[in-house]
């Protein structure tokens, strides 16, 4: 775009929750953001636009089978960087359903990263989804954290 700090985006996101029962959400979209601060310690956006989301529920009980939303969505994204050492990333998503008035579905991603050596890291990872309104007999939210040691190749 024209201003250094506004950018268009895109969106293409996969979801499997087992304990929200879906076996696919797959959200496809676009739309634009704004650079808050973009230095080389920190980088901050905040971006909003429009998304197509198809969901695939399990089989069993109350299955509602496949449901397709538009959404808009307004996401942050906050990046702080350390010394080369040690990487904060932290993202939201709201998304209020459109096709489904008062539906609002929120999802996070928070991610932790120390280098250990060289190019090894270890990673701590918090992800959290949450739906308003599940199908009946379906939980409206999945969460939890995740570690592990990584190798980056240059």
């Amino acid at each position: 775009m024209k201003r250094s700090n506004w950018f268009y985006t895109g969106v293409a996101n996969f979801l499997q929750s087992s304990q929200q029962g879906i076996d696919l959400q797959t959200s496809l979209g676009g739309g634009i953001g704004r650079f808050l601060m973009n230095t080389n310690r920190a980088r901050v956006s905040l971006s909003s636009g429009l998304l197509w989301q198809g969901t695939q529920y399990r089989e069993g009980g109350d299955n509602p089978g496949t449901q397709n939303a538009v959404a808009s969505f307004v996401a942050g994204d906050v990046q702080a960087f350390k010394f080369k050492k040690t990487t904060l990333s932290l993202t939201a998503g709201l998304l209020p359903v459109l096709s489904q008035p008062g539906r609002v579905r929120i999802n996070t991603n928070v991610m932790y990263s120390i280098q250990i050596i060289n190019n090894l890291w270890w990673k701590f990872t918090f992800y959290g989804n949450w739906d308003n309104r599940p199908p009946a007999n379906f939980s409206g939210s999945d969460y939890g954290t995740s570690s592990g040691i990584t190798y980056t190749f240059n």
